[in-house]
């Protein structure tokens, strides 16, 4: 099987508990191994587990939101959502600026290239 993580993954044994429906329901887990932008986790069962969740790892006093990746009967792979790695979303007004100031950058351009000109 080839790789296909971004990260290598480093054997771990952290205790783990990940929560999900709005924080009411809850489960144990086992972190096998672990990257910066996902891990390997087992439990008892996979099956009553969702897409998407809330893993905290006591030992590193950490929370991240994953996503099941792959799936088998009482072990799954997710990757982090709030990983670092990933690049954030940029806000819409500073998106709006950032036009804004090309634009002006151009208009500026295109003044000193008419003031330059020989007359």
């Amino acid at each position: 099987m080839s790789e296909r993580r971004r990260l290598p993954r480093n054997r771990t044994y952290f205790g783990g508990s990940i929560a999900f429906n709005n924080r009411y329901s809850a489960q144990d887990c086992t972190i096998k191994n672990m990257s910066a932008d996902g891990a390997m986790l087992t439990f008892a069962s996979t099956a009553s587990i969702p897409e998407v969740f809330d893993l905290t790892i006591a030992q590193k006093s950490r929370s991240y939101i994953g996503k099941v990746i792959w799936r088998e009967p009482e072990r799954m792979g997710i990757m982090f959502l709030n990983s670092k790695l990933e690049t954030p979303p940029i806000p819409l007004d500073l998106a709006r600026r950032l036009k804004a100031c090309e634009a002006e950058k151009e208009a500026l351009k295109q003044r000193i290239a008419r003031l330059s000109e020989p007359a």
